[in-house]
């Protein structure tokens, strides 16, 4: 779900241009990275963790759903041929009634999600657009692209170091970078012992016990 989330976000952002002045001789371009301002900002890791926590909770409710679906269709095929037509007609209705509830199901669950990415993480995206354009302003820049690779994004194959507003930016929302780039990196360090720790775990519970 983050890949995703960040492909709409940065897509949302791909390419924001300030119109130059008429009577510049030069126009001057810059680039950000969207994808490291916005892992670098507090509020929206910790967004992200949310709506993270909530799609898994529900899609794991789904699944149990979409699984005592499937028993019931099994248990009433078994009966299936013997069953006269008018009892045939009642039972696909009843399985046609289930899967359309699923639907229905999935399509909320989905609006859940989006709305809580909307409630959470649309405001980060809000205030780093603003600032983009302050520190634009400020700094007498033209256009700015984003470098984001993958993304659906205009991607830059060459661009020097000093073209990088990334950092102008999250110092403009008042981030400390070297403080958010270590807590970023003791957060990612946490998940991959947290996932190493999980797969033990399910190795351990899954290694035949001796006979």
């Amino acid at each position: 779900m983050r890949k995703t989330f960040y492909r709409v976000l940065v897509a949302a952002t791909c390419f924001v241009a300030f119109l130059p002045n008429a009577h510049a001789k030069e126009q001057k371009v810059r680039h950000v990275v969207m994808r490291y301002i916005f892992e670098l900002l507090q509020d929206f890791r910790q967004g992200m963790s949310e709506c993270e926590s909530l799609a898994k909770r529900l899609k794991t409710e789904l699944d149990e759903k979409q699984d005592e679906i499937m028993k019931k269709v099994e248990a009433m095929s078994k009966d299936y041929q013997s069953m006269s037509e008018e009892a045939k007609g009642k039972k696909e209705k009843e399985v046609q009634e289930m899967y359309m509830s699923l639907q229905s199901l999935q399509k909320e669950m989905q609006e859940r999600v989006e709305a809580k990415q909307n409630k959470l993480l649309k405001p980060v995206q809000d205030r780093v657009l603003k600032s983009l354009e302050n520190v634009s302003k400020r700094e007498g820049i033209d256009y700015v692209f984003t470098k984001d690779e993958g993304y659906g994004a205009p991607v830059i194959l060459y661009a020097a170091t000093d073209l990088d507003i990334s950092d102008l930016i999250l110092k403009d929302l008042g981030v400390d970078v070297v403080k958010e780039k270590a807590n970023l990196q003791k957060e990612k360090d946490a998940a991959k012992a947290k996932d190493k720790a999980s797969k033990d775990k399910d190795s351990k519970a899954n290694k035949p016990k001796p006979k």
